[in-house]
């Protein structure tokens, strides 16, 4: 049926048209990645070679925003994705009905034997269950899967936040605040008490307090999805015909506040040289 059609791009395209044209008509790319991009990018990349027992060929020094080594490490331990589900795949671009779409992974419970899509998630703040309920995302992917003859249940998020676990503070006399904040794991308390010599049998009740914590580094959330909802939602993203010359904005305080783009309408909206601003922050990709 023609050229076939990314979620992401008729994604940006509903999101907003000038967004659109700018990354995917003029090909203005962000010279510098925000570091929430950045990271993600990184640990999304790390998990993957994990996965494929590459890890020896992985480069841990490609961002400088977090420790990937460390990370990795607690992830191994934390994750609860290893218990209860087997990889089928992992990063796989499937084509379907004018679709393309590269899936995280495809997961089987362990108990039940049911797929699951995979999605993997980085946070600052962890998502609701409305984020989830109305992600578009997932219910294109799950039609796909279901018009290639595979049947899922819905589609498994496994969150990761984005910084590491902190130490708890160390006071003036020489004990570890039992003051229990959300970053702190028995992890970081472990390495603290080593870290000043103290005694680990003191902070027995500190180390059960923060076990209720891992949960907010390492998390996975499960979402049935309803056939006939995703069949409507696939259905409403394929009737998009994207006009690459549409420069209409979509301005919204929710949307542009995240948007790469963000500046170069702010430029526009108060008669600045928007011109300046895409070639001293953008580049120009050309293949």
């Amino acid at each position: 049926m023609g050229r076939l059609k990314s979620f992401s791009k008729v994604n940006s395209y509903i999101t907003c048209p000038y967004q659109h044209y700018l990354r995917y008509t003029e090909k203005w790319y962000p010279k510098q990645k925000s570091r929430a991009l950045s990271v993600g990018s990184a640990i999304h990349e790390c998990c993957e070679y994990y996965r494929k027992n590459k890890i020896d060929e992985f480069n841990f020094d490609q961002t400088n925003e977090i420790d990937l080594r460390k990370w990795l490490e607690l992830y191994k331990k934390y994750s609860k994705i290893q218990e209860e589900y087997d990889f089928v795949f992992i990063e796989k671009t499937f084509k379907c009905k004018g679709f393309i779409g590269i899936l995280d992974g495809l997961v089987k419970n362990k108990k039940t034997g049911k797929l699951w899509i995979y999605e993997m998630k980085t946070f600052s703040k962890m998502p609701n269950e409305f984020d989830r309920m109305f992600r578009p995302q997932p219910y294109v992917y799950y039609q796909q899967l279901k018009n290639k003859g595979i049947q899922v249940e819905g589609v498994v998020w496994e969150y990761v936040r984005s910084e590491l676990p902190k130490e708890p503070t160390l006071l003036k006399n020489g004990k570890l605040s039992s003051v229990m904040t959300q970053n702190i794991i028995p992890d970081t308390i472990i390495e603290a008490y080593n870290r000043y010599g103290l005694n680990v049998a003191d902070y027995s009740d500190l180390l059960e307090r923060s076990k209720i914590n891992v949960s907010n580094y390492f998390d996975v959330k499960e979402r049935y999805i309803v056939p006939e909802v995703a069949e409507k939602m696939f259905n409403e993203f394929n009737s998009v015909r994207v006009n690459g010359k549409n420069k209409k904005k979509h301005i919204n305080s929710l949307t542009c506040k995240s948007c790469s783009y963000k500046d170069v309408c702010l430029c526009e909206l108060t008669g600045a040289d928007e011109q300046f601003i895409l070639e001293e922050n953008f580049e120009r990709r050309r293949k």
